[in-house]
């Protein structure tokens, strides 16, 4: 996958669809307006995403794996990540603000660790997703 910088964010999760394709052509400005226009579609596959992963590891589940602690902590990190640049998207093409501009502050999850919408739908419920749709690199210090 061709690395994705968004507003100052590595971007780790490969999107499915147009946004997927945009991404592997490292089409940054299409997959700003794709991401922006579209942001209800390519949140409910990162809420399912999350769901998907468990949401945040607790670290008993992993006694002696740090490993796999340092792994299963990633991906919620790397889904976070991702739905921080989907909200700029957002704001930045539905909203008019500049795409370094800070989000409105609407949770990223709720107590039950589900993926909230920035828009204030509910998302819709999990759904097999592509398994391959992690970017196994590590992610940038920083």
């Amino acid at each position: 996958m061709t690395d994705i910088t968004i507003a100052d964010f590595r971007l780790d999760v490969r999107f499915p669809g147009r946004a997927g394709d945009l991404q592997g052509q490292g089409a940054v400005a299409a997959l700003i307006r794709e991401l922006g226009d579209n942001y209800a579609q390519y949140h409910d596959f990162l809420a399912s995403e999350l769901t998907r992963v468990g949401g945040r590891p607790k670290p008993a589940d992993y006694k002696g794996d740090l490993d796999g602690y340092a792994t299963a902590s990633s991906r919620v990190q790397q889904i976070m990540i991702a739905e921080a640049v989907l909200r700029r998207c957002r704001g930045a093409r539905q909203l008019g603000r500049p795409l370094d501009a800070r989000p409105d502050g609407t949770p990223y999850v709720d107590e039950a660790q589900r993926l909230v919408s920035a828009d204030g739908r509910p998302s819709k419920e999990p759904e097999l997703v592509d398994p391959n749709a992690w970017n196994h690199r590590s992610p940038t210090p920083g």
